[in-house]
């Protein structure tokens, strides 16, 4: 579809959640250059996306929508949620003149590729999880120009047919901003919880699911308190999104973590709370990317990660964090113990891991990128 000045991109996004996910589309939607781009952004739930929008100063079309594509378990309820939203999602296309549409997950692909073949605009579908097989997620994919992922772990799972026409865009981050002073953000943290300064804090960052591994956590936890002398408390930050914090306090309880964990919810900015802990671990499994662990490099915070997914595309081992095993609690808690008995190793790994991301993960970059993606797409 030519347009006179800047191409119109449209950014769909259900807007019941915001991850990681979200922030690099946003990040990537504010950042765009508005003399060859003008991001038109969609939100189907005035939820927390529609927050975190607004908390940033940032225009959204509210689109309420009968069903989403992906919602259901069967591909008759697939088929009849296409039918019933393709009406307003192309009517939307043709009337707001959008030129691309860039979809940042599986429900929105699968809803928006069909109308944006049917309104002539090009479609960018950004695989930004491990590839879920399925007929109907296959058939969605024929209707993109072309598959962006967020790493090669997840490009490689791709179907075979739509792997020569994907490539990986790694997700922005806000690389020129100043780090939180470690040392107010660790008092502040301290404070919160009402711990005294010789306690270490070993954190968590991820949604409460079981992908994320938050068990492996507190078993890791549980480890480190037989091991070290010193007293540590524990940071779990998330949303308990598949109710799994009930099943953790009683686990919690039967390893005596007690009055050494504390459940600190979601907190935005999560930065300043990144950089107050002394390690962050990252027990999560099939990751795509792993935004937590470029966060935690860049505030200066040693990170240990399972080496799963993409992990070991951000992490390189022994120099910017340590890997261990997935699934592997006394691994993590070996390589946790490492970091906190030796503060030249954890200066080695923080100093050395900010470097790499600051080198490597810049908006700047990533908005080229794209918008060479979005010139190639558009002619």
């Amino acid at each position: 579809m030519a347009l006179d000045g800047p191409r119109r991109v449209c950014f769909p996004f259900v807007g019941d959640s915001v991850g990681g996910s979200q922030v690099s589309a946003t990040m990537l939607m504010a950042a765009l250059d508005p003399r060859r781009y003008e991001p038109v952004v969609v939100v189907h739930e005035d939820g927390p996306m529609a927050s975190y929008l607004r908390d940033r100063g940032m225009d959204y079309q509210l689109l309420p929508l009968p069903a989403y594509v992906g919602a259901g378990d069967r591909f008759r309820q697939h088929a009849t949620a296409l039918l019933r939203s393709l009406p307003a999602t192309r009517r939307f296309l043709r009337s707001n003149r959008i030129a691309i549409v860039h979809g940042q997950d599986g429900r929105m692909n699968q809803t928006w590729g069909p109308a944006a073949r049917l309104a002539g605009a090009a479609f960018v579908w950004h695989q930004r999880s491990m590839y879920a097989r399925s007929r109907l997620t296959r058939l969605a994919m024929r209707c993109a120009d072309v598959v962006v992922c967020n790493s090669e772990f997840v490009r490689q799972g791709l179907p075979d047919e739509a792997r020569p026409r994907a490539l990986v865009l790694e997700n922005p981050f806000d690389t020129a901003a100043a780090a939180p002073d470690r040392g107010q953000a660790r008092q502040h943290c301290l404070s919160a919880i009402g711990a005294g300064d010789d306690h270490s804090l070993v954190g968590f960052v991820g949604n409460l699911t079981p992908q994320k591994r938050p068990e492996v956590f507190l078993a890791a936890a549980a480890e480190l308190r037989r091991r070290l002398s010193m007293p540590i408390a524990c940071l779990v930050f998330g949303r308990d999104r598949d109710g799994m914090k009930s099943k953790l306090l009683r686990m919690a309880a039967e390893l005596g973590l007690g009055e050494d964990l504390h459940f600190m919810d979601f907190r935005d900015p999560i930065q300043p709370w990144i950089a107050a802990c002394d390690v962050l671990l990252a027990p999560e499994v099939n990751d795509a990317f792993g935004r937590t662990l470029v966060e935690a490099m860049l505030v200066g915070t040693p990170v240990v990660a399972s080496a799963s997914g993409g992990h070991g595309e951000i992490v390189s081992d022994g120099e910017t964090g340590l890997l261990v095993p997935a699934d592997d609690a006394a691994a993590m808690a070996d390589a946790a113990t490492r970091i906190l008995t030796d503060p030249a190793l954890a200066g080695r790994l923080a100093a050395a891991g900010s470097q790499a991301a600051r080198a490597r993960y810049a908006v700047e970059s990533h908005v080229t990128a794209a918008m060479s993606v979005y010139d190639r797409v558009s002619g």
